[in-house]
């Protein structure tokens, strides 16, 4: 394991390299099973969207754990970090608010626009990439950028760069056409994470590359409804005579690691952060 250089105060690095005694056909076969999200016990449930996107592929979004004091979150919505939105987002919340009784929490009604504002940011980011990721309203007319975030994360994927540019290349400017997406296998997904006993939605980017005999893949949390504000995983497998070698880095970007005291919260989340992605793989 190792730390890797951060690119701000709200990023998180850690890296890790491992030595697994299979072929990398056993990579490639979790890649597409997606099995991580099987053995992550802070994900409680997950589904795949397919082509442009439907609400039926949204229908498991449920408000899970709490619906009731989550639902009451997003109809009583405003800028901050207690749930990331944009405007528009938090005003169809406020008017959905305005709609209902005083007393009554619309729980059903709230999980179905919550299934709309997934589905409206997956079918932006399919259409546009890191272009089409509407950033989150904070508190003093401030805005978050989950594409800068990205961006800022992909920038730092030096060596990808350097040693497997159209891959790097075909990263930073999906859905551009470029070299590197002839090679590109991909997948999309929604998650539903238990954080704190609070359900977080997280829309997921899964990418698959062949370089000759290596791989690299990649899952990018595009969009998060609190907590964190995006995530850039990416895994290089390399073929051994033992199996394969497996190089992963996770940069997580959040907003609880910065201001006063960021150094400490760095540290503090980066020894949480290793043992729970070293336990993954070994499942894995």
């Amino acid at each position: 394991k190792w730390s890797a250089t951060e690119g701000s105060e709200r990023e998180l690095a850690v890296g890790m390299v491992l030595l697994a005694k299979v072929k990398a056909t056993n990579f490639v076969e979790l890649f597409r099973e997606a099995s991580a999200y099987k053995e992550e016990k802070s994900v409680t449930a997950h589904g795949r969207i397919a082509g442009d996107g439907t609400l039926t592929d949204f229908a498991g979004v449920k408000l899970e754990p709490n619906g009731e004091k989550e639902a009451r979150l997003y109809l009583e919505a405003k800028p901050g970090d207690e749930l990331n939105l944009d405007a528009k987002e938090i005003a169809a919340f406020r008017a959905l608010k305005s709609a209902g009784g005083k007393n009554v929490v619309p729980v059903k009604e709230v999980e179905a626009l919550v299934r709309q504002t997934l589905l409206a940011r997956y079918q932006a980011y399919r259409a546009k990439g890191l272009a089409g990721i509407a950033p989150y309203e904070r508190a003093g007319g401030r805005h978050l950028s989950a594409s800068d975030e990205l961006s800022l994360a992909l920038k730092q994927m030096k060596l990808l760069a350097r040693y497997v540019p159209s891959v790097y290349t075909a990263m930073l400017s999906y859905p551009a056409a470029t070299d590197g997406q002839k090679a590109l296998e991909e997948h999309f997904y929604w998650l539903n994470l238990d954080l704190f006993g609070r359900p977080t939605y997280a829309l997921s980017h899964r990418m698959l590359f062949q370089v000759g005999d290596a791989f690299f893949a990649s899952d990018r949390h595009y969009y998060t409804s609190h907590d964190y504000n995006s995530l850039q995983q990416g895994v290089t497998v390399l073929p051994t005579k033992d199996g394969m070698l497996v190089i992963t880095l996770v940069r997580v970007s959040t907003d609880q690691v910065g201001g006063f005291g960021s150094s400490a919260k760095h540290s503090i989340s980066r020894a949480l952060m290793g043992p729970y992605f070293i336990g993954l793989y070994e499942t894995l």
